[in-house]
């Protein structure tokens, strides 16, 4: 039996981006990493939201006490693949850190998600990784 991760993925590409279930109305994207220990390529749906022509990704991972294991990975990488709708693009990984361009980029997530991240931030003490993909040329 194929892995929830697995489904959504055969799902999203089947449909142009679009899912059912748990992710339904949510804008998603592929991201593809490598396992940080492993070495194993991954591919893993994250809900994003477009910034400009930036996709931004919040390491939430439900309100979990650890990073969502994508994070973690892309953390090490400068360069990836996602895929956005039917489209696959080549992206620069950057983690945003920089206080003042964080909490910019958060208040967008927020936005496209309300009380989502509020809910999740109830259940952690644990800071929430803003990850910024910028698409290559």
């Amino acid at each position: 039996m194929a892995s929830f991760n697995e489904q959504v993925v055969a799902e999203f590409r089947a449909n142009a981006g679009v899912v059912g279930g748990a992710f339904g109305g949510m804008k998603l994207l592929l991201l593809h990493h490598t396992g940080k220990v492993t070495g194993q390529r991954r591919v893993t749906p994250v809900a994003r939201t477009a910034v400009g022509d930036d996709f931004v990704v919040v390491g939430s991972n439900g309100g979990a006490a650890n990073d969502p294991a994508w994070a973690t990975n892309v953390a090490v990488m400068t360069e990836t693949t996602i895929e956005v709708g039917d489209r696959t693009l080549k992206v620069a990984v950057s983690e945003v850190v920089e206080p003042v361009e964080r909490e910019r980029l958060y208040a967008e997530v927020r936005k496209a998600y309300p009380g989502v991240l509020e809910d999740y931030e109830t259940k952690t003490d644990r800071t929430f990784k803003v990850v910024k993909l910028t698409p290559i040329g």
